[in-house]
C-alpha cells in the first residue's frame, strides 16, 4: 500500500493525523487481524514520512512547543495545588453543573412527553376502534330495520 502526502509542512500534518487515527483505531481493540495489519500499516506510512530528514527543524520545534505546553500545565497544576481553583474555575463548574442539570431534566420532560404521546395513541386507536365498532352495529341496526 502506498500512500502520498501532500507536500511541504501540510504533508506533515497529514502524516501526523493519520498516526494519531491508527492510535485511536488501536485503543478501541480491533479484533479482526486483518484490520490490526491495516491500521499499523497506515501507522507505519505516518511515522515514516514524518521521519524524513525534511521535517527535522519542524519536528524539533512541535517537541519544543509541546514541552513548552506541558511545563505550563505544571505550574498551573502547582498553583491549583496550593491556592485551590480560580474564581474562573469555580464559575465553569457552576456553569456546567447548571447545564447538566437542565440537560437532565430536558431529557425527562423528553420521555414524559413521549410516554404522553404514546398514552394518547393508544387512546386514540381504541376511540377508533369503538368507532368502528359503532358504525358496525349502526349499519347491522339500518338493514336489519329496513
Amino acid at each position: 500500500m502506498e500512500i502520498k502526502f501532500a507536500d511541504a509542512e501540510a504533508g506533515f500534518h497529514e502524516a501526523s493525523a493519520l498516526q494519531a487515527i491508527g492510535r485511536y483505531a488501536l485503543d478501541c481493540d480491533p479484533t479482526d487481524s486483518n484490520e490490526i495489519q491495516v491500521i499499523s500499516t497506515l501507522q507505519a506510512a505516518g511515522v515514516q514520512h514524518v521521519k524524513r530528514a525534511e521535517f527535522d527543524s519542524l519536528r524539533e520545534r512541535l517537541e519544543k512547543q509541546s514541552a513548552d505546553t506541558s511545563k505550563a500545565g505544571t505550574r498551573d497544576s502547582i498553583w491549583r495545588i496550593l491556592f485551590g481553583p480560580s474564581r474562573r474555575e469555580l464559575l465553569l463548574s457552576e456553569q456546567r453543573s447548571a447545564a447538566l442539570g437542565r440537560a437532565e431534566r430536558a431529557e425527562q420532560s423528553s420521555f414524559e412527553a413521549l410516554a404522553e404521546m404514546a398514552r394518547i395513541a393508544r387512546e386514540r386507536d381504541a376511540a377508533l376502534a369503538q368507532v368502528a365498532e359503532l358504525e358496525k352495529s349502526l349499519n347491522a341496526a339500518q338493514k336489519g330495520g329496513a
